[in-house]
């Protein structure tokens, strides 16, 4: 499926040849939550070409991605001009190049097609979620159901059976992939044999967004995740026959201390335990861990982070990596995005890992090896 870009991302993937960059505190405009100054960069490239933009900008991190991914690749830096508080930050964001872990995968057998990712299994790894949504919904309604049972059958149908005032219902949905972040999922004998109601999920580095439409029920709302090391907080809201019946946020306690022992290094593509930072469980079958790793060099402070969401009972999980840097004395602030990569266990205990393509700053040797590609690993049990 094609996603529209607007003219401004059309033109930041246009920008090649680098000429000048500069990365400066923007003097008069208002920080952004929780820091200090505004950090801008100005870009300057091709045949007298120039971008400015700023954090407050909504295509501002695909502007740092993109710089950060020329000036990786480029054979002579030193002749692309920069201030020296600039290079540092350009010189710094290049170790998202070389994440950790990433190495084993470069020499291996790859192919572009997934060896085991069928619809089924895709169904499958959103039975958790679909189920607690669906108790959610008729608990809203004040008609209690609990799921018994999913299933998944021809070309990712999926059933999920269960009861409802002593009486067996069955639903039928399936799960489709919109775009790399977006999944819709619609539900068919919802409430009534004609009824319907249709869930959007829309996965972030540390979120999700949920909305939900009924038709032939006059249900519908949103709700949405938002994780980091201090908190995770969920929040919904409902609405039905035109009036709200619902709003609540739920704090979830950070288990570190008790999962991080017990973290699944393969399986979330982690370094080591030692930087996990959060572990969040979810009654809705997700978990969450934030790893976390801080380094004070040239003048920097650098911070390594890895993000994963893990779903399907511990059978899938999506990983997202990226990397913060600040120098504090001159209120600047860039967030450059990594890896972007899915496992799944399959039958015998092999792994499955997807590298998908996207405008992250992971260096040539990624895009090259690793980018749109499938490994198939045996799984190590630690």
């Amino acid at each position: 499926m094609f996603r529209v870009m607007d003219t401004t991302e059309i033109t930041i993937q246009k920008i090649n040849d680098l000429r000048m960059i500069h990365i400066y505190e923007l003097a008069g405009a208002q920080a952004m939550p929780g820091k200090k100054g505004c950090t801008a960069m100005a870009v300057y490239y091709g045949n007298n070409e120039q971008l400015n933009m700023n954090e407050t900008d909504r295509h501002f991190a695909a502007l740092v991605n993109r710089v950060y991914a020329l000036y990786e690749e480029a054979e002579n830096k030193a002749a692309i001009m920069a201030d020296d508080n600039t290079r540092a930050f350009l010189e710094s964001g290049c170790a998202l190049a070389h994440e950790p872990g990433l190495e084993t995968f470069y020499e291996m057998e790859r192919q572009s097609r997934p060896y085991t990712m069928c619809e089924a299994k895709l169904s499958h790894c959103f039975v958790p979620i679909v189920s607690y949504l669906l108790e959610a919904f008729h608990k809203l309604l004040e008609q209690p159901f609990y799921v018994t049972s999913g299933e998944t059958g021809w070309r990712g149908a999926l059933v999920i059976k269960g009861v409802a005032a002593g009486e067996v219902k069955q639903f039928y949905c399936k799960v489709t992939k919109q775009d790399e972040n977006t999944y819709s999922v619609p539900i068919s004998n919802f409430i009534t044999p004609s009824g319907k109601i249709l869930i959007n999920m829309k996965f972030f580095r540390d979120g999700i967004d949920i909305a939900f439409q009924g038709e032939g029920v006059d249900l519908y709302g949103e709700g949405s995740i938002v994780y980091n090391k201090e908190k995770c907080l969920e929040s919904f809201s409902a609405f039905h026959n035109g009036e709200q019946i619902y709003l609540d946020t739920v704090t979830h306690e950070n288990l570190v201390s008790n999962k991080r022992d017990t973290a699944d290094l393969q399986l979330l593509l982690l370094p080591d335990r030692e930087n996990i930072k959060a572990v969040y469980e979810l009654p809705m079958g997700i978990t969450y861990y934030l790893y976390e790793k801080t380094e004070e060099k040239n003048g920097l402070t650098t911070t390594f982070s890895r993000n994963v969401c893990l779903m399907a009972q511990g059978e899938f999980a999506e990983i997202r990596g990226s990397m913060l840097l600040e120098n504090k004395t001159a209120n600047l602030t860039l967030r450059a995005d990594g890896i972007f990569a899915r496992n799944i266990i399959t039958p015998g205990q092999l792994l499955q890992t997807y590298f998908a393509a996207g405008e992250g700053m992971t260096g040539g040797e990624y895009k090259r090896k690793l980018e749109d590609q499938y490994f198939l690993t045996r799984r190590t049990i630690e």
